[in-house]
């Protein structure tokens, strides 16, 4: 070989290193950077998993605490254990924990329990099953702990059904402070877990709940359970839970499988949502390109091999004979066959990449691209060639687009393009050193996006109907009512409700009416297309109905159109169901010219709805001040009532019942009667249905029986006491250890008492009924029946129930001497009575020729103001053996 010769080859190896040694360099680096690029692009959809899925479950947390708050502060009395134990095992207060599980779609059941443990109310049946919960935890830490906040359990096996299940819970108390029991709600962990199936779908990913005090509540996506394990106190979990979140990386405690995780600590409950992803998973894509690039750099080191080969043979040889020269050649030829043959296991590994790849030169023209490129953007072979202009590629208008138009490049690396045909494409950009052009990564995301949008659409909507959910239904109206610009932004709330939906439930099971309400929700929507239409649990809807719906009664024409379009029947498979609708409808600017928040909006669409049901539903009803003030005059008056109740401040007073044929006082009627330091007299036609409602009557029930068995026990061994009971008390088996305590404390002879009955107690005619009065009648206390003959069934009464007494309805006694049909009655009832071996007293008597005509109908006992109007107990006078009647009372003192 020459030295010239020698020379070229010396300077061409040198060069060929140095290249080859530049380009590995590259290699090395740009999988460096990858590797971090991937690592923090997983941590980063973690963390926005994490939290979207901390969101939801504080919104589902925020439902379940709202109900028990409103079960702890409204509806349950609190003055003291025997009122807390008095209410809570009564039927009422069963349905009513009923219904307000029906309200909250997360909640598997709703349990009350006393001071003990035991369990005195719970919506899994009635009466309540023999079951002591005093070892749970959340009931000790309401028992020991003295605290007013929400615990939520370690998750335990519920003890009626098995199920694991967490509960939250609430401290009862009286209000002095004494531990009354515990108020909790059962929730199944799938509750929590309905959207995390899909966000924890992706390989080596975790979701788990957990207390802040690193108690996991639930795990998913493991190799096992963890419910009820506890994080290391070594872990960094907890100093990150203390900072508020964020992401800190695991060695791995439990499958020693190291892992970075983010944290996400709900701001109003003690809940922590954790969502780990594997350190393996994340680099498990990163080492397989990794494997791709170095085993292609190696081919190409290896054809440089070949080549620096190739020109050492030729410069060796440059001086040798024209003979092998030839032979040269075709060495060569077969050299360029193996490199061919290299350069299409290069394109074979290129085009098997899963992203789309291209190389772009400085003026923009296409020098490398795979098939994945070419298939994510459609584009024909023509458009594939080298040299093609980058212009020519991406769709009109897209970022690629314009960075192919010579756009800056350094402000933006990463973005997303929309395609024509809907796709969204994620595109990364990598300029080449000295401005030589750029590599372009590409990858069709729109699935991923797709299950993002999916994800925030199921936060914000019911899951049944899809129509807004509470939370967001609250959201739009908050949004409207903060753009009022004194003329308003929308027009009104109506409060839809279904009439007569639980006995759809009864009837056909929880499937159909699943049906009904997505029917309802349709029926809903299409005739109201212009309003915000939501669910906000149970069978309970509401609408918001904009501004611009033209005319002042657009509200109230809008709900006639709602009653006639859910008025008529669904078809349900082979069914047709028929189901009724009250409506409840408050505008956003009132006539009272008060300025309203949105809680006082909502609060008044549910009293017109209230008020709509008490009409007799299947209406609308739109709302009033006057329901307002109503309201607050009513809330006045039972707090007052609840204060008279625990103050004593009810009178008991009696009215006599004498004999049809002595004219003698053979027993006293008790009477409870109310008189208000500022109001007066209040009649018990006002508080005796509120004491209903608010669950009293049971207490002045029992008050009432307890006075009049004390006082009865100082009269004459031939008088006896009657006391109203009401269908509530009459309804419960609590009611026989009331009566027998009153007997027992006063001393009263049972034969002696007397209990009055209304038709609405029988209505039911339930087992409990039926069994209740058979033990009253069995324990020698008398039954009558109150007002008979104003009722449907009054008759079928007589030979269904143990009765003493039947009496007759002061309507019929008003009529006698003037009405023949009303005397005609009475003869028959008197007469119905003597078959059936009962007495019966003829009520409301007001004038001697009553008294008469009905002695003569063949009444056997007497009532009303005729012979004395109710007096407190003071007022009687007892005499020979007898109580006197005022008249016999008057001569009495007038010979003296």
């Amino acid at each position: 070989m020459d030295m010239a010769s020698q020379k070229l080859f010396n300077r061409t190896v040198i060069g060929a290193l140095v290249l080859l040694a530049a380009t590995m360099v590259l290699v090395i680096l740009n999988l460096v950077w990858r590797r971090a690029d991937v690592i923090d692009n997983a941590t980063r959809t973690a963390g926005n998993y994490a939290s979207m899925i901390a969101e939801q479950v504080s919104n589902a947390s925020q439902a379940i605490d709202l109900s028990l708050q409103d079960i702890v502060s409204r509806r349950i009395e609190t003055g003291s254990r025997e009122a807390f134990q008095a209410q809570t095992t009564t039927p009422e207060f069963h349905a009513a924990l009923v219904e307000a599980l029906k309200k909250l779609p997360q909640a598997d059941v709703i349990t009350i329990t006393d001071f003990a443990g035991d369990v005195v109310a719970t919506t899994r049946a009635f009466p309540r099953p023999e079951i002591n919960l005093a070892e749970r935890d959340h009931f000790q830490f309401a028992r020991d702990s003295r605290s007013h906040d929400l615990f939520i359990s370690a998750p335990v096996q519920n003890k009626v059904t098995g199920a694991w299940t967490l509960y939250f819970a609430r401290r009862l108390e009286t209000p002095g402070g004494e531990f009354l029991g515990v108020a909790v709600i059962g929730v199944l962990p799938s509750v929590f877990i309905q959207t995390q199936h899909s966000l924890t779908a992706i390989e080596g990913q975790t979701f788990a709940l957990l207390r802040n005090d690193g108690v996991f509540l639930l795990r998913r996506q493991d190799d096992r359970d963890r419910t009820g394990w506890k994080i290391s106190p070594a872990s960094q979990w907890y100093a990150t839970v203390a900072n508020g979140g964020g992401l800190y990386y695991s060695p791995g405690y439990f499958h020693k499988v190291p892992r970075y995780v983010a944290v996400r600590p709900l701001a109003r409950y003690p809940l922590v949502v954790n969502v780990g992803v594997s350190e393996d998973a994340i680099l498990a894509i990163w080492r397989h390109r990794a494997g791709v690039v170095v085993a292609t750099s190696l081919l190409v080191a290896f054809a440089f091999a070949l080549l620096f080969r190739s020109m050492a043979l030729m410069v060796r040889r440059l001086g040798e004979s024209r003979a092998r020269l030839l032979e040269r050649e075709s060495r060569l030829a077969r050299q360029a066959d193996e490199l061919t043959q290299m350069n299409r296991r290069f394109d074979a590994a290129l085009n098997n990449m899963s992203h789309g790849i291209a190389m772009f030169d400085a003026s923009g023209a296409l020098q490398v691209a795979n098939g994945r490129f070419a298939e994510i953007y459609a584009l024909p072979f023509d458009k594939t060639d080298v040299g093609v202009s980058a212009a020519k590629i991406f769709p009109e208008g897209s970022h690629s687009a314009v960075i192919a138009a010579g756009g800056a490049r350094g402000d933006q690396s990463q973005w997303h393009d929309q395609l024509p045909d809907g796709r969204v494409v994620s595109v990364r950009l990598e300029a080449l050193p000295d401005a030589a052009g750029w590599v372009s990564t590409h990858e069709d995301v729109t699935e991923e996006i797709a299950a993002l949008a999916r994800i925030e659409h199921l936060a914000g909507h019911d899951a049944l109907t899809d129509l807004l959910n509470r939370a967001s239904f609250m959201t739009a109206l908050r949004n409207a009512h903060a753009r009022e610009d004194g003329k308003g932004q929308f027009g009104s709330v109506l409060l839809v409700d279904l009439d007569g939906f639980k006995s759809v439930n009864d009837a056909f099971g929880h499937g159909i009416g699943d049906e009904l309400l997505r029917q309802v929700a349709v029926r809903l929507s299409a005739a109201a297309p212009q309003a915000v239409v939501a669910r906000l649990g149970g069978d309970e809807f509401a609408l918001l109905l904009r501004a611009s719906e033209p005319g002042e009664d657009a509200p109230a024409r809008l709900a006639e159109r709602l009653i006639t379009t859910i008025g008529k029947p669904f078809a349900i498979g082979a069914l047709s169901i028929s189901v009724g609708v009250s409506i409840g409808v408050a505008h956003a600017i009132s006539s009272d010219s008060v300025d309203v928040d949105v809680e006082c909006i909502m609060r008044r669409a549910d009293l017109a709805l209230y008020g709509a049901k008490r009409a007799g539903k299947n209406r609308h009803c739109l709302f009033d001040p006057q329901m307002e003030r109503d309201f607050q005059s009513r809330t006045e008056l039972l707090e007052e009532l609840r204060f008279a109740v625990s103050a004593g401040g009810l009178q008991v007073h009696y009215q006599p019942i004498v004999s049809a044929a002595s004219m003698e006082i053979v027993g006293m009627e008790a009477l409870l009667r109310w008189l208000h330091p500022v109001r007066g007299w209040i009649s018990p036609a006002v508080f005796v249905p509120l004491a209903e409602d608010a669950g009293l009557i049971c207490e002045l029930g029992a008050f009432v029986l307890r006075r009049a068995c004390l006082d009865a026990a100082n009269w004459p061994e031939g008088v006896r006491v009657a006391v109203n009971v009401s269908a509530l008390q009459i309804a419960q088996e609590s009611f026989l250890d009331v009566l027998r305590e009153a007997l027992a404390a006063s001393g009263l002879p049972a034969r002696r008492l007397e209990i009055e009955l209304t038709e609405t107690a029988l209505l039911h005619n339930s087992a409990t009924t039926k069994h209740v009065l058979k033990s009253v009648r069995e324990s020698g206390v008398s039954i009558a029946l109150d007002d008979f003959g104003i009722g449907y069934s009054s008759l079928s009464y007589l030979r269904a129930f143990p009765f003493n007494t039947v009496k007759i309805d002061k309507s019929f006694v008003d009529e006698i001497a003037s009405h023949a049909g009303s005397a005609a009655i009475i003869v028959a009832t008197t007469g119905l009575a003597r078959a059936f071996g009962m007495a019966t007293t003829a009520e409301g008597v007001e004038t001697a020729e009553q008294a008469q005509l009905l002695r003569s109908a063949g009444a056997t006992h007497m009532q009303g103001y005729f012979f004395a109007r109710p007096a407190a107990k003071d007022a009687w006078v007892v005499e020979g053996g007898r109580i006197l009647l005022p008249a016999e009372k008057s001569a009495v003192s007038a010979a003296a």
